[in-house]
């Protein structure tokens, strides 16, 4: 193998990346070229080079530095090699004294400007991501989302595994974008003050980039497990879960297809939480189409219960507000919530159930919440 490529420690850590490079040519691979997160390195023979950055200018090549400095590094013994965004890499033997790399007041003035830029740009990034988290998580009916916190907190009961994977990533990304900030205001501030750039090499980068790495790794693989875990089967005509039909409810016909040609269908998902069952049914009874659209989860401690049935009621795609479910008594039942005619929330132990349906009214709400007090008081 002639080539490589290569995870590489982040723009403008100048210590890292100057012994990584050197650690590279000394294991037999020579810097070709740098990019955005890999660099690419030819097969050579081992060698003693040290490495050098320049940060200058504001162009992604080499005439960032005038022909007739890179001519006057190479009569002392420094080549170069390549450049990435703001940096510009050197070599030479180990052992080469190091030229006078200093910038000039009009590089030093436009490398000022380029990193003031990506400054600015990145606590704007950081802004706007923080505003649109609070706007998120107002109400619908204050022009919100319906509560973002509400939405992930159910997503983390019915999709544990794409919902860590997404988190782990998003942090990551938060976590570089803060480092990249602080490095950029750092040599910032270096520069403008004239001060040498620090170069102070952190020895654990590998190890934390391997670590992040590999806890995404795992992530994904759990998530792409619990994916292929999920069961999804057409609805039976006799339950073969803790969901409830039309049929238990008292509404009889025949199977049929909604708006959009979906059939009755349950989906069994495997999670961190416990288990869940995305349950929907479609009936025809006459001219008429009634439908049945059920959120299952049996939690692995009823202590899970509180939070989650908050959340059903903040997520709701009828209701609009947790006010507007109300509190009734149904025995067999520990909690159960009504609407005005759409959805209802049934709890008892670790088992919560959202229905949404369209019932003739309240009456006949709370008889279906009898009815999932019965069916789930049944033996199966």
């Amino acid at each position: 193998m002639k080539w490589r490529y290569a995870i590489h420690p982040n723009d403008l850590c100048l210590g890292e990346i100057e012994a990584y490079y050197q650690d590279m040519a000394a294991a037999g691979w020579r810097l070709v070229k740098r990019g955005g997160y890999l660099s690419r390195f030819e097969k050579a023979e081992p060698m003693e080079l040290q490495y050098h950055v320049v940060v200058s200018g504001a162009v992604r090549d080499a005439d960032a530095i005038p022909e007739e400095k890179i001519s006057e590094y190479k009569a002392a013994g420094w080549e170069f090699v390549t450049c990435s965004g703001l940096m510009h890499i050197f070599c030479a033997p180990k052992g080469c004294s190091i030229p006078d790399f200093s910038l000039t007041a009009e590089q030093r003035t436009a490398t000022q400007k380029t990193i003031r830029r990506t400054i600015i740009f990145l606590l704007l990034t950081i802004l706007l991501a923080v505003l649109w988290c609070i706007t998120a998580n107002q109400p619908i009916s204050s022009g919100g989302m319906g509560g973002l916190c509400a939405q992930l907190i159910k997503a983390w009961y019915e999709e544990s595994g794409i919902l860590l994977l997404l988190a782990v990533g998003v942090g990551f990304l938060l976590w570089n974008a803060l480092c990249e900030l602080r490095r950029d205001c750092v040599t910032y501030r270096c520069l403008k003050r004239g001060l040498p750039l620090r170069r102070t090499a952190f020895t654990g980068w590998k190890w934390a980039k391997r670590v992040r790495l590999g806890l995404l790794v795992l992530c994904l693989l759990y998530a792409g497990g619990e994916r292929m875990r999920v069961e999804t089967y057409a609805m039976p005509e006799e339950t073969a879960g803790p969901y409830v039909l039309l049929s238990d409810l008292g509404v009889s016909g025949e199977r049929t297809v909604n708006y959009a040609e979906e059939a009755s269908q349950v989906s069994h998902h495997h999670t961190l939480m416990g288990e869940y069952w995305d349950c929907r049914e479609f009936v025809r009874s006459g001219t008429k189409d009634t439908w049945l659209y059920q959120d299952l989860y049996v939690l692995r401690h009823p202590a899970m219960v509180e939070g989650l049935v908050k959340s059903l009621m903040r997520t709701a795609t009828f209701a609009q507000t947790e006010q507007e479910f109300k509190t009734v008594t149904i025995p067999g039942l520990d909690q159960a919530y009504v609407t005005e005619r759409l959805e209802c929330i049934a709890v008892k132990g670790s088992r919560v159930l959202m229905m949404t349906h369209i019932f003739e009214n309240q009456q006949d709400m709370t008889d279906a919440l009898h009815s999932v007090a019965d069916v789930w008081s049944a033996p199966r």
